[in-house]
Parts: C-alpha cells; sequence; structure tokens
C-alpha cells in the first residue's frame, strides 16, 4: 500500500484499507486482548504481532495511531519484560531475531513516521544487552542453536537480512560488532 500507492487504482486502495480496517485495526481496537495480549502477558509472539498492527497503523491508518499509540509501546515493555536483565531470550537465536526484527521494524518507522525522539527505547540498558544476544547467540559460520521449537539449526544470514539493517539503523553502535562478520573462518565465538 505504501509503497505502491500512486500506481494503485482508486478502487484497490479503497478495498485494501477496508480489508486492513476490518480484518486487523477494528478487531485491536474493540478487544483488549486481541492477539492475547492482555497488557500482563511477556510473550515474544504477541509482541511481534503487534508490531506487525503497529505498522499498518503508520502506513495506512495514521490518523488512528494515537487511538493506540500506547498500547504498542506497552506491547513493547511486554516483550522486554520476557527477556532477562541480561538480554538474555530463553527462545534462543531464531525467536530473539522474529522479536527483534519485528521491534526494529516498528521503532524505525515509527521514527521515520513521527520524528519523535525514541532514544530513551533503543538506549536502555537492557535491550542494548538483548542487542549483543543477538551476536553472543550466533555460533562460527553463522549457526545458531535451537532453544525452542524455531529452527536455529539452519545457517543464519545476519548480515544481509532486513531484520539486520533495521537493527543496526534503529540501534546504531550497539550493532556494530555485526559488521566484522564476513562469513569467513575468522569468526569465531568465545566459549
Amino acid at each position: 500500500y505504501e509503497v505502491m500507492n500512486e500506481k494503485l487504482g482508486y478502487d484497490i486502495k479503497i478495498r485494501i484499507r477496508r480489508e486492513i480496517e476490518r480484518r486487523v485495526i477494528i478487531p485491536f481496537e474493540n478487544n483488549p486482548t486481541y492477539f492475547g495480549f492482555g497488557g500482563g502477558e511477556r510473550s515474544n509472539w504477541v509482541a511481534t504481532q503487534t508490531y506487525g498492527t503497529g505498522l499498518a497503523y503508520l502506513y495506512v491508518f495514521p490518523e488512528r495511531l494515537e487511538l493506540v499509540k500506547a498500547r504498542l509501546f506497552n506491547s513493547l515493555d511486554a516483550y522486554f519484560s520476557g527477556i532477562s536483565d541480561d538480554g538474555y531470550c530463553t527462545e534462543g537465536h531464531g525467536y530473539w531475531s522474529a522479536g527483534f526484527n519485528s521491534v526494529s521494524s516498528f521503532l524505525d518507522s515509527y521514527v521515520d513516521k513521527t520524528k519523535e525522539d525514541i532514544t530513551n527505547i533503543t538506549k536502555s540498558e537492557k535491550i542494548l544487552k538483548s542487542v549483543a544476544f543477538g551476536h553472543s547467540s550466533i555460533l562460527k559460520y553463522g549457526y545458531g542453536i535451537p532453544f525452542s521449537d524455531h529452527q536455529d539449526t539452519v545457517e543464519q544470514k545476519i548480515t544481509k537480512s532486513v531484520g539486520h539493517t533495521l537493527i543496526k539503523r534503529v540501534f546504531g553502535d550497539a550493532y556494530k560488532m555485526y559488521s566484522a562478520y564476513d562469513e569467513s573462518d575468522l569468526f569465531t565465538r568465545n566459549e
């Protein structure tokens, strides 16, 4: 919708808006536990789904963002409450990556659209430690060990993904350690 906006016909744009409103926006606004998020859950899944919804507000329904802004940022608290104080994600790199990519995508788009300063979030000690977890949980050759049902054993293309780019853009220097990874034998993890 955002990328193709000028190239889309009026009827298509109306249909997209109606479908997103009917399937995502209205249920999210009218159901406090939409995606299971009631305010107290510490769920990676709930938080990441909420950020997909946040992107729909930013790009398709920006005029309604203020109605749910507090709820979107409460979801961030819920997501990070499921991560230990040292940044450790018990769900492993795969789920950490899915969650952090969603969070980074939303925060990057949020700043781009609203021009608001969110350094209080991106410079928080716990969040920066979680950024470091994403690096330290990758083994030599870009492989990870699964902690849960996520298939971390497949090679992680950590330096080539959209998620990597967004995390680096949002969290800056805290993520610079990934820049050194060139997929060579020189990239080794400490024991």
